[in-house]
């Protein structure tokens, strides 16, 4: 049987926590459920082949969220508003709705990204 790809796997390594909290993390991607104009920056080293709708976020060993993939941009510096720079080779966007996961669901985290099947 052959698995449709309907959306990526993309883990958030521990070091991006660094600059920000989990928690901040959280509150900021609920945030953009109540304001259709907010995003998140995910850094990539590849682009998919395949477009998907939605990327499911590891963190520590888990999917946590479901967030929407408003499209990808070209790598280079970005600064964000905590006064911290980034550089990557690529970008992906993030956007609402993002949706939690609604039970544990063990993924191992991994580099780069994974496409996977609709998960929830």
């Amino acid at each position: 049987m052959i698995k449709r790809h309907e959306a990526i796997l993309y883990t958030f390594p521990q070091v991006f926590f660094r600059y920000c909290s989990v928690w901040d993390f959280v509150r900021g991607f609920y945030g953009m459920n109540n304001d259709e104009s907010s995003y998140w920056l995910a850094k990539m080293a590849n682009q998919p082949k395949v477009e998907v709708p939605y990327c499911y976020i590891v963190i520590g060993n888990r999917i946590r969220y479901r967030a929407q993939i408003a499209g990808f941009e070209p790598g280079g510096p970005r600064t964000f508003p905590d006064g911290h720079t980034q550089t990557a080779k690529g970008w992906m966007i993030l956007t609402a709705p993002v949706i939690s996961a609604p039970y544990p669901i063990k993924r191992r985290g991994f580099q780069g990204f994974r496409y996977s099947e609709f998960i929830f």
